[in-house]
């Protein structure tokens, strides 16, 4: 990049930042389908081939499951057949897995943090400012 002129480099990243936001849309897009078909039975789609093949992966014969559920079911049978890699997602899912504990910990213990640092600014705060105003009066010998 270095040796490209100024213009070239913004048009480079120009390019580079419009297939980001492309790939992020798409990415967001697939994640509303995903979320939109999670509740969706089996015997409800609509398409007779993806019907069909949705219901063979999923072993179903009437098709009453959700697609969620085949999701489901095919990974804990992964997960039983010895599949390491579902297995972990299925504990990280969970958030059974050691390093989801430990992050969750982190947490916990980082918001305990915060709690404790503004208790002791306020705390800071009180001192600082004045608690009761005291009047002194010295009275001069006679």
């Amino acid at each position: 990049m270095n040796r490209r002129t100024k213009d070239e480099q913004k048009e480079i990243a120009k390019k580079g930042g419009i297939k980001s936001g492309a790939a992020r849309r798409r990415r967001k897009a697939i994640k509303e389908i995903l979320a939109g078909a999670w509740n969706i039975r089996l015997c409800d789609i609509e398409d007779p081939g993806v019907r069909k093949a949705f219901m063979t992966a999923a072993k179903s014969q009437d098709g009453q499951i959700t697609i969620g559920e085949a999701m489901t079911n095919g990974m804990v049978l992964a997960m039983i057949r010895g599949n390491a890699l579902m297995s972990q997602l299925v504990l990280d899912l969970m958030k059974e897995s050691p390093a989801v504990k430990l992050k969750e910990k982190e947490l916990r213990l980082r918001e305990r943090e915060i709690e404790v640092k503004e208790k002791l600014a306020e705390k800071n705060l009180q001192e600082d400012e004045p608690s009761e105003q005291v009047e002194f009066t010295f009275e001069r010998e006679k």
